[in-house]
């Protein structure tokens, strides 16, 4: 947990080309709009820019699925 409403998930093997570091924030408007997801973070220097949007992608058709549904957030909920 970077701050109260972001945090980092750090996904596959370290050291590898498949590994990345994907940063999700939730906003005040959540849960009926969309947490602002990046890969910005250096860690992920070695991602190509097409495969950085495939992943972002993905990792916004996942959340569109939970929108206006009220999931518990660490940190926030407690």
């Amino acid at each position: 947990m970077i701050e109260n409403k972001k945090i980092q998930y750090k996904l596959g093997e370290d050291g590898t080309a498949k590994s990345f570091i994907l940063e999700v924030t939730w906003t005040d408007e959540y849960p009926e709009e969309l947490p602002e997801i990046s890969l910005d973070a250096f860690y992920n220097k070695h991602l190509i820019p097409t495969v950085k949007e495939q992943i972002l992608e993905f990792a916004r058709s996942e959340a569109e699925q939970y929108l206006g549904k009220d999931l518990w957030i660490y940190g926030q909920n407690t």
